[in-house]
């Protein structure tokens, strides 16, 4: 089973407080944040061989949704 069924409209919704977006709903839901690798074990694997200048939040989301 893929991991964007284990997310639930209302958690979804939580992770876009703060940034505008037309497409939050159940035919997006497996591209909600929750589905990707957490930001922390993205840094942890390539610390190495990047230098993270800043980390940035998204404040307009647009996705095609049908």
């Amino acid at each position: 089973m893929e991991k964007w069924y284990f997310v639930s409209e209302y958690d979804y919704n939580l992770k876009f407080l703060g940034i505008y977006s037309t497409t939050i709903a159940r035919s997006t839901l497996d591209e909600s944040p929750m589905v990707y690798k957490p930001i922390e074990s993205i840094i942890d694997n390539i610390k190495d061989t990047v230098e993270i200048i800043k980390i940035i939040k998204p404040i307009y989301n647009f996705k095609d949704a049908e």
